[in-house]
């Protein structure tokens, strides 16, 4: 461990992945790590991403949603390398978070717990639309960001990483054909899951979406039970919602 502090002062990395024999050994190590910035007067910006056993799941994310880390990864026995490399990237790309000190803490962990819900970014136009999402979404225990123009894409999703993204199509600005476009030339953004939701029912429509790229497809009005179904169907764990 001491030399994983002195690489840890020195290196001062934006994203930490700890990899312990148990979800116990890693939260020593974290434990330790922290302990050093605050004996060398030093604040590190950074997100954590612990690795865990699958019996171990349950305790890992509570310790997401007290604020302890980040993120975590069940890697025995699934041994899930695609949601190791995703949850790396989310941290890299992610905001780096400050260890906390005083009142901030205790305000850092009460928004760490709206974080740590699985995040639906919705591209809606129509503000009665994004009220009804809204409600759906809230109800069901995600966490929605709602954005009016696609043409804000980047800047969306620079602020927060989604786990799910809502694409409607006519759209100002940028319409949600060239959204998706641009989410999937984005090596940032091509892994994240998109559900288009259209009042369009052609068959053309349908196919040239899923021919960008798009995960799913859902009609308006929208039925709810569809649509949630859709958007549980690319959550990593079931358990995170409702």
């Amino acid at each position: 461990v001491e030399g994983a502090i002195d690489q840890w002062l020195a290196l001062e990395p934006k994203a930490l992945v700890l990899a312990g024999n148990s979800l116990s050994e890693s939260e020593r190590i974290y434990e330790e790590l922290l302990e050093a910035e605050i004996e060398n007067d030093v604040v590190i910006p950074h997100r954590t991403v612990v690795m865990c056993q699958l019996e171990e799941a349950e305790d890992a994310y509570d310790l997401c949603v007290d604020g302890v880390i980040d993120d975590y990864i069940v890697f025995k026995p699934l041994h899930d390398v695609w949601r190791i490399n995703l949850c790396v990237l989310q941290a890299l790309e992610g905001p780096a978070r400050k260890r906390p000190t005083g009142d901030a803490a205790d305000a850092d962990k009460h928004g760490k717990r709206q974080r740590m819900l699985p995040t639906v970014m919705v591209f809606e136009d129509d503000p009665f639309t994004r009220e009804v999402y809204e409600d759906i979404l809230e109800a069901n225990g995600y966490n929605p960001i709602l954005v009016d123009d696609g043409s804000q894409a980047m800047i969306a999703i620079d602020e927060t990483f989604p786990n799910v993204i809502i694409m409607d199509i006519n759209m100002p600005g940028l319409d949600g054909i060239e959204t998706t476009k641009q989410l999937r030339s984005d090596k940032r953004t091509t892994g994240i899951p998109i559900i288009i939701a259209s009042g369009r029912r052609d068959k053309a429509t349908v196919e040239a979406c899923v021919k960008l790229g798009a995960n799913g497809y859902v009609t308006k009005p929208i039925n709810v039970d569809k649509l949630l179904e859709k958007i549980r169907q690319h959550l990593p764990f079931d358990r995170y919602v409702k």
